[in-house]
């Protein structure tokens, strides 16, 4: 039977007024499963079905400072002997985004149904499913608290990275931005005006502005399209994070071949394989699980079959190190430090120096990216400097030879 959605507004024990949203078949099912999270309803009622489809119509997002908060708080109350629903109806009120709102409604409904704890973070879609399976690996063992401590330290690390990038690429775009509107009012307002005094008052074009001008307007477009580039680079870095995904949706639809953006982004590959198959192992996930579900949060369809194919291959007997290390991505000392933490059984440890080592690198290219951007912001601005130069200096030469050819008509014989 089809869930009903209600908007609800309550009181909690201590007195303290909660509103939300909940699904069930009926209203009275809607009371009683908030009644059982000791909560007296004073007000309840049905979503109209526009906003239900709009909702189910877009998926969670859950920038990683908030997801630090949920996680944090997801942890502190389980660790003060709250009960799972319990604890999963108050995040509720930790969250301040609609979607992320119904996602803890919907985990909520899954466990009630008897799904597994993992299975429910996962379909949910408000973790990924690397991290799902962690919480699932840690109820197996009767730990939830430990897995969302982790957990909340990994969100910790990818907003820390996610900072230091958008910190070095916003500054050149700002730049970037600037030398495009003083660019296109060059060439859209300015040069044309020129021109058209110079015809105005000589009677002629002047070849050297009319050639400035369609250069110019023949460069205007490739300098939009690579400054809106940057400018969108760095906003899906800032703005946008799916909530199941590890680094957004920024991995997803760059190419890794494009220029100077394209290893960073294969630098952002390496640090989410390294980090989430060392989560993973570490919460004791088999290999073969922990491959097949980190191909699924990598939607760039070259690596995710070759993950698929590193796990065929361990399953016929090849060893881990060496199918991780032929990965695409993995750098060229990946097999030796990842044969050495296999045999020493510190493969998790070792895919953290692999994680630390493509972090470094990720914030070092993005500086690298930043300081080249500069260096070509300051010369498209000596350019631009030494055009609007050329363009007076033109028109002032060109109304001089016309007052000198008129005064010398003009002059007695």
């Amino acid at each position: 039977m089809d869930q009903s959605h209600f908007n609800y507004t309550a009181r909690d024990p201590a007195g303290t007024r909660v509103s939300g949203k909940i699904m069930a078949r009926n209203l009275e099912e809607a009371l009683c499963a908030l009644q059982d999270v000791g909560v007296y309803v004073t007000n309840i009622e049905p979503i109209p079905l526009g906003d239900r489809w709009f909702e189910r119509n877009h998926r969670v997002v859950l920038p990683s400072h908030e997801r630090s908060l949920l996680l944090e708080s997801w942890a502190r109350m389980l660790e003060s002997g709250i009960p799972m629903e319990s604890a999963l109806f108050n995040l509720q009120a930790v969250v301040r985004r609609p979607s992320a709102r119904r996602a803890a409604m919907e985990i909520q409904r899954l466990i009630q149904q008897g799904l597994p704890f993992g299975e429910a973070v996962a379909a949910s879609g408000l973790l990924p499913p690397t991290w799902a399976g962690v919480l699932e690996a840690g109820q197996k063992r009767g730990d939830f608290v430990g897995p969302l401590v982790r957990l909340r330290k990994r969100s910790d690390q990818i907003r820390q990275t996610i900072r230091q990038v958008i910190m070095a690429l916003l500054m050149p775009t700002v730049l970037i931005l600037a030398v495009l509107v003083c660019f296109g009012i060059f060439v859209l307002w300015l040069a044309p005006v020129m021109a058209q005094s110079i015809r105005d008052f000589t009677g002629a074009e002047n070849p050297l502005l009319e050639g400035l001008q369609r250069g110019s307007a023949m460069l205007l477009p490739s300098l939009v399209v690579s400054g809106l580039g940057l400018c969108l680079l760095t906003l899906m870095a800032a703005h946008g994070n799916r909530a199941d995904t590890v680094m957004g949706t920024l991995p997803t639809w760059v190419p890794t071949g494009f220029p100077w953006v394209g290893p960073l982004i294969s630098k952002v590959h390496l640090l989410v394989i390294t980090s989430e198959l060392q989560l993973q192992l570490e919460a004791g996930i088999p290999i073969s699980t922990a491959l097949v579900t980190l191909a699924g949060i990598i939607r760039r369809p070259s690596l995710h079959r070759e993950l698929l194919e590193a796990n065929r291959r361990v399953s016929k007997g090849v060893p881990v190190w060496q199918a991780l290390a032929e990965l695409q991505v993995m750098p060229s000392q990946a097999a030796a430090a990842l044969s050495a933490g296999y045999a020493s059984g510190k493969l998790p440890e070792m895919l953290g120096v692999l994680a630390r080592e493509a972090d470094l690198d990720l914030q070092t290219g993005s500086q690298r990216l930043a300081i080249k951007v500069r260096s070509g912001v300051i010369l498209a601005a000596g350019v631009l400097v030494a055009l609007l130069t050329f363009g007076v200096m033109t028109v002032i030469l060109s109304v001089m030879e016309s007052l000198v050819a008129s005064a010398a008509a003009n002059a007695p014989r």
